[in-house]
């Protein structure tokens, strides 16, 4: 059958390497080496570049020179047979490597056992192979998310052992724009993993390696980093046909002039050649001028956005001294404003025809006996006799005279309108409108108002409204209900930016509707967990057993796990292909790597003695996010971070927490005050979601690419904006 062709060429990648290492004292350069060993022919160039840092922290005689040792062992062995594919060799030099180790031990060379670190990794085309030994350590910036790709695989034996130097290798693909940065465990005296990475959004190329060289520098007496730049190759522009037709002969004996030579010669020179490096009083010029210019401009990075307090008050009048008649008296002003800027356009001309037009309309002279209207006597005498009609009777004539005498001459009217042109006959009607409407307008204004005075004031009920004196409060009006079947519903899953309702029997796409049952044999489900890498949603039931689904071909497959005995399991979470496990019974995290059938030997994670008895929640990043209904814990590498939740007026009661590696914020779900809470790495207060029916949420999920929150209890799952 032939082969498909793919859709999207897969673009080609190109790698830059930059260094840093640095060794105040001379004595201990021995024990610290960067490396990067790239093809030397075009028959290993499949092999691509061998890279990493080897550290021995003890600084006696006998470790000196295996850093040097290792590193010629491992560049012989990886590039030794050229037609061994990239993975094999890597293998095959980690392997030499420890029996190499070995061999030292053997001979009594055993200072440096406990005290070694190293990361070793290879890239060839868009592959990416890493391996780690004690406690240096590889970081990859994506998409504004740094991610620890090499934790886990180093050997978690109590007493290591030589031939176990380098057990687990990890592999993936590089994209372009990707920034690994490889290091030792001492750029954390200075620099905290978010500093890192915001420092690496924040400094572009070189101005990075200049930050990290001084800092790094001036602050520590060894350290070494190795930053790898992932761009896309820029493919060369095809050969112009010269303008004769004709093409040139590279074995022709033009090729070989003095004047080619001489051309390529230069050529070499100008790409070999280096600038020489910056003083440290001048990279640190150059830092502190740009640091102060971005102050002034206000990085986004480093500037919380804030939104305003929504306060609600009901607000009232003072009774019969209120403001109404001021209000309806500027509204009243504004309408007449607008009928008189109206008027002023009217052009002088059209105005003087409107007024010779006026003079025209003569009216016809009344006599005094037609103007006289009835007296007092007339009317009293009339009422005297009982009887209006009798009034209308002797009235009614003396009116009718009056009447007539007031029409005017409609003929003359008639005539002058018929000589005016169009503009100044809408003119003149809208000066009639005005002269008919304004007086009515008034009346009726005059009339609201006295019914507004008589009409006593209400009461003034004061409403208690929840967080009105917290900090960034939005109140959410209403709650969109996602439509799905499937009860009762355990919780929302954000897998890849696509979301899925996980409820007792089924999972659901909020996408598209689509509805897969869950196996009836499974039992009932107690922890769910998507994984990004693997797109893979995760089932655990109340008897320890784990299925897989994939979204992709709808079905459900048995993966095996193993857990503790004695064990309560409250909270698990994801982070590359590791599966964590928060065991709130004994205290304590156990990550689980992704095995052939499901996942292999569970490793204790936690370091540091914790209290989880209360856990109810685990998110997972650069670090590890405990909610506990009190706190949020923030751990890194096993170990307890220093972090606490900006103040706000009511204290914020975590009972779940949502972030990924890529996301730039943590969301901390706060069911008994009704609120999702958004704040940054740092723990200050973004924004806080306020909404009655988020206190009846048992869990929710956060898609930060739309902007979205998505609460779920057992009967439905609701969303509501969160820009």
């Amino acid at each position: 059958m032939p082969k498909n062709k793919l859709d999207k060429k897969i673009p080609a990648l190109v790698a830059s390497f930059e260094n840093i290492l640095v060794c105040n004292n001379k004595n201990l350069r021995p024990f610290v080496e960067v490396f990067v060993f790239e093809s030397e022919n075009i028959t290993q160039k499949n092999l691509g570049t061998l890279l990493g840092i080897f550290e021995i922290t003890d600084a006696s005689e006998d470790s000196s020179y295996i850093v040097n040792y290792l590193s010629s062992i491992i560049k012989k062995e990886y590039f030794s047979r050229p037609k061994r594919a990239p993975i094999e060799s890597f293998e095959a030099a980690l392997h030499r490597a420890n029996l190499a180790l070995s061999k030292l031990a053997e001979h009594g060379n055993v200072k440096w056992i406990g005290k070694f670190n190293a990361l070793i990794a290879i890239i060839e085309k868009n592959n990416l192979h890493i391996t780690q030994s004690g406690t240096a350590s590889a970081f990859l910036l994506r998409s504004r998310g740094m991610t620890d790709i090499s934790e886990g695989l180093s050997s978690h034996e109590a007493e290591p052992h030589p031939l176990k130097t380098f057990v687990n290798v990890s592999s993936g693909r590089m994209e372009s724009q990707d920034k690994l940065i490889i290091t030792t465990d001492g750029i954390f005296e200075i620099f905290s993993l978010e500093e890192i990475k915001k420092s690496a959004l924040r400094f572009p190329g070189e101005k990075f390696i200049q930050f990290l060289r001084t800092a790094l520098g001036n602050e520590l007496e060894k350290a070494a980093v190795l930053v790898v730049d992932i761009m896309e190759k820029e493919e060369a522009e095809p050969a112009k046909v010269p303008r004769n037709g004709k093409y040139a002969n590279a074995f022709s004996q033009a090729a070989f002039s003095r004047e080619t030579a001489h051309s390529n010669a230069s050529s070499t020179m100008e790409a070999g050649g280096r600038n020489a490096a910056p003083t440290r009083e001048k990279i640190s010029a150059e830092m502190n001028k740009e640091i102060a210019s971005e102050i002034q401009m206000g990085q986004p990075e480093f500037t919380d956005e804030k939104n305003g307090h929504i306060y609600i008050k009901e607000t009232t009048g003072d009774g019969p001294n209120s403001n109404h008649y001021a209000d309806y008296m500027v509204a009243f002003s504004e309408k007449i404003g607008i009928a008189q800027n109206s008027f002023k356009k009217i052009s002088k001309h059209s105005w003087q025809s409107l007024l010779g037009a006026a003079k025209k309309i003569s009216l016809p002279k009344i006599s005094p006996s037609a103007k006289k209207i009835p007296d007092k006597k007339i009317i009293e005498k009339a009422a005297g006799r009982g009887s209006l009609m009798d009034f209308f009777e002797k009235a009614g004539g003396k009116i009718k005279n009056v009447a007539a005498a007031l029409a005017p001459d409609f003929s003359k009217i008639k005539k002058i309108t018929s000589e005016m042109d169009y503009q100044q006959k809408l003119y003149a009607a809208l000066v009639v409108l005005a002269i008919i409407f304004v007086p009515l307008f008034g009346l009726k204004l005059s009339k609201y108002i006295q019914d507004k005075q008589i009409k006593p004031a209400e009461p003034v009920v004061e409403v208690a409204i929840p967080l009105e004196q917290d900090k960034n409060v939005i109140r959410v009006a209403d709650l969109v209900s996602d439509k799905f079947e499937g009860d009762p519903i355990y919780t929302a899953i954000n897998l890849n930016n696509k979301m899925f309702a996980v409820s007792q029997s089924s999972i659901t796409s909020l996408a598209d509707q689509s509805l897969s049952s869950i196996p009836d044999n499974f039992g009932d489900l107690k922890l769910a967990a998507g994984m990004d890498d693997l797109n893979l949603i995760f089932l655990i039931n109340k008897n320890g057993e784990t299925i897989s689904y994939s979204p992709s071909s709808k079905k459900f497959q048995n993966n095996s796990i193993s857990l503790p005995e004695n064990s309560n399991i409250t909270a698990v979470g994801t982070y590359l292909t590791y599966f964590y496990l928060v065991d709130s019974q004994n205290n304590q995290i156990y990550r689980y790597p992704r095995a052939s059938g499901g996942f292999g030997t569970a490793a204790k994670w936690l370091k540091d003695p914790l209290d989880l008895s209360k856990a109810s929640g685990i998110a997972l990043s650069d670090s590890i996010f405990i909610a506990d209904n009190n706190a949020l814990i923030k751990l890194f590498k096993g170990k307890k971070q220093d972090f606490q939740i900006e103040n706000t007026a009511t204290p914020i009661a975590p009972y779940k927490v949502f972030t990924k590696p890529e996301f730039s914020y943590v969301y901390i779900l706060d069911k008994q005050n009704s609120r999702v809470v958004k704040i940054d790495p740092n723990g200050s207060i973004i924004s806080q979601y306020y909404n009655a029916e988020i206190g009846s949420a048992s869990d929710f999920a956060i898609d930060e690419i739309n902007n979205t929150a998505y609460i779920s209890n057992p009967s439905e799952i609701k969303s509501f904006s969160i820009n």
